[in-house]
Parts: C-alpha cells; structure tokens; sequence
C-alpha cells in the first residue's frame, strides 16, 4: 500500500498582506507551507504532491532545492480548489486498490504526524476521513423573520487533511465542479461514501488574516 499526499497550494491571493500568498509567508523564518511539509516527510513512504499556481512554480521549487525535498512532485493549480485537487490527483499515475491520499491545505501548518498517521490508519474503501473538532461558542441562525439559537453539539469546525482511497477520490472528482464542492467530504458524498469524522487539533487553523499569523507567531514561542 502506498501513501500519498496532495498539498494544494494553487491560491495566489496575497489579501493577507504583503506580496507572496500566504502559504508562503513566513513564521519564525520558516515559510508556512514548510511546516506541513516537514510533517509529512516524517511518514514512511509517503509520495508528496504539492499543487501551485503557475506565477509560483520557480519561488516554490526555489523553496524546496534543499535535499530532504528532491522527491517532492509539483503539478499546476487550476482555476478552483477542486480543479487544483483533480490536477493533483492526476499527477498520481500508478496506484493500486490498498493506496490511500490525503489533501491538505498549505496554509494549515500546525498538523503533526500521529494526527497523519491517524488519518491514513481510519481510511478504508468505503469511507472519506475527515478532522473535525467541536465548537465552543454558542451559535445562532439567522432566518428571514429573525435568529434562532443552534445545538452548538449537533455542528462541527472541518479541516485537513481529508482522506479516501486513492480510486475513490478519482471517482469522486470525475464529475463537474459544483460550488458546493467546499473539500473532499463535499465531493465524496456525491458517490455515497460515509464521511467518518475523526478527533481534529485546536490548533490545526487555517492562516488567512493576519490575526491568524499573528497567533501563529505565539504558538510557535
């Protein structure tokens, strides 16, 4: 069985604030997509994928000269976060029926490998794995004639990485984009796989404000 892992990193969005998107903005001197790199590169005979947008390809190959990154593949990005997950699957070529893959986004530095490893460990070829941690503030919805209050236990915050068999996952993202396609689990129901959550981290966040960044710098202290 091989491992495989698809890191989208397409975006070239820089409305967090300075030049570069934000995968590859800098903590503690490091770049973000780094992080989740390094993690990943801590998995036995893992394949890595890493999807860029075409403006990024030389930073990013620039980023990655060092030794430990050589058997990194980078595919380009397409114009939505799924056309850049189908281009990602794409690049892998030969796999079998055992062979698993999670997506991850590059802007979620803070997985670590048990959490990966728990992942990969829960896939089976009738499922979609997927983190998800509870919420912890009191919701309300908004409705047409005003607001009402939601059983905060009844909703869980998603994030990557997701998870399925590689053939699977091909099957789902061969069909045509739909806006509800939001991650992997959005795309794995529509071929009726059961989407099985599995214990997320708190501090698994996505970086997309410069709040977000800012705490990332404590954290990391």
């Amino acid at each position: 069985m091989q491992k495989h892992a698809i890191i989208v990193a397409g975006g070239s969005g820089t409305r967090i604030g300075g030049n570069l998107p934000k995968q590859f903005l800098e903590i503690n001197k490091q770049a973000i997509i780094l992080y989740s790199i390094n993690v990943l590169l801590q998995i036995t005979d893992i394949n890595i994928i890493i999807v860029v947008h075409p403006n990024y390809v030389n930073y990013l190959t620039n980023l990655l000269a060092e030794p430990q990154y050589k058997n990194i593949e980078l595919t380009l990005g397409g114009e939505t976060r799924y056309e850049s997950v189908q281009n990602g699957l794409a690049a892998i070529k030969n796999f079998s029926e055992l062979d698993k893959v999670i997506v991850h986004d590059a802007a979620r530095p803070f997985i670590n490998k048990n959490f990966v490893e728990n992942i990969f460990e829960k896939i089976n070829n009738s499922n979609c794995v997927i983190p998800a941690i509870a919420i912890v503030d009191s919701l309300r919805q908004v409705t047409t004639s005003g607001n009402i209050a939601i059983n905060r236990d009844s909703i869980k915050i998603i994030q990557t990485p997701q998870g399925a068999t590689v053939a699977n996952l091909k099957n789902a993202f061969n069909q045509n984009y739909s806006a509800n396609f939001t991650d992997e689990a959005s795309v794995c129901e529509t071929i009726n796989l059961n989407i099985n959550l599995v214990e997320g981290l708190s501090e698994n966040i996505k970086i997309t404000t410069p709040e977000n960044l800012l705490w990332a710098q404590t954290y990391l202290k």
